[in-house]
């Protein structure tokens, strides 16, 4: 068992003074909207290594400040970057200009509340509930799928499912990519649109420690 925790140590020592390399190979951008009406839209952009459903970034900000956070499931930890316009490539084009690192708190994973998934007619739900018992509703997530190559549910969690987007249980054994859902929290409904995905070519690279 010592030798075990030693070889666990020399692993996360490893991990924070070495470099750690991230790749993309999708970008998915979704529409936001609150209540039944669909005005006041916001997009939130999320990026995603298809194979690997660890790690994802999304992006914040306006056009004239944005930035991004990369978060590794794996290690506990979320990267923070600066988007920098690149006007040689264009006005759709940032570079990325990494800021720090910190140390991540996954209360979350230990105090999973009980959920299910559950089909009827061409719709899904997620049914999230407050504990054990099931008798008390957290929130209902209805939405709507296209079959993929790969299951891209993971991108639609860590977009949508907060304060749950970095716990892995939530996510869905099926090739699935969500088009559409409306998320129903007490008095509060969330409604979201796929807009477009992006195939990328995207690598990011974090400092070594000192």
């Amino acid at each position: 068992m010592k030798k075990a925790l030693q070889i666990l140590f020399f692993l996360v020592s490893l991990f924070s003074f070495s470099q750690k390399t991230y790749n993309f190979d999708k970008e998915l951008v979704y529409l936001l909207y609150k209540g039944d009406e669909k005005k006041n839209l916001f997009e939130e952009s999320v990026f995603i290594n298809s194979e690997d459903n660890s790690y994802f970034m999304k992006i914040f900000g306006s056009e004239g400040q944005k930035f991004a956070l990369l978060y590794d499931i794996t290690y506990n930890v979320r990267h923070d970057f600066d988007l920098i316009k690149n006007k040689e490539k264009g006005e759709i084009y940032f570079d990325f200009k990494f800021d720090r690192s910190i140390n991540l708190n996954l209360k979350q994973k230990a105090k999973n509340p009980n959920f299910e998934f559950s089909s009827f007619a061409n719709k899904r739900q997620l049914i999230i509930y407050k504990n054990d018992k099931r008798k008390s509703l957290r929130e209902i997530i209805t939405y709507s799928t296209k079959p993929t190559d790969k299951n891209l549910f993971f991108a639609f969690r860590a977009i949508a499912l907060h304060p749950f987007e970095l716990n892995q249980d939530f996510d869905s054994n099926e090739n699935i990519l969500v088009e559409n859902a409306k998320i129903v929290k007490e008095k509060q409904t969330l409604n979201y649109e796929l807009k477009f995905t992006k195939d990328v070519d995207l690598t990011l690279e974090i400092p070594a420690k000192n």
